[in-house]
């Protein structure tokens, strides 16, 4: 199946992410982002998260 989370930079330098199951608008953008998902996939401590707001 495809993925449920995901995020990218396209070549022309615009970032898109997408979480099922969240809501991302304007105030969930800021924080949900393709920085912080790169951050968090990356990091190797566990106690990470990422407050979301509806």
């Amino acid at each position: 199946g495809r993925p449920k989370n995901y995020s990218y930079i396209t070549n022309s330098g615009k970032s898109v992410c997408k979480v099922r199951g969240f809501s991302l608008n304007f105030k969930n953008s800021l924080i949900l982002n393709f920085d912080s998902i790169y951050s968090l996939v990356s990091n190797l401590d566990d106690r990470s998260s990422i407050p979301i707001y509806n």
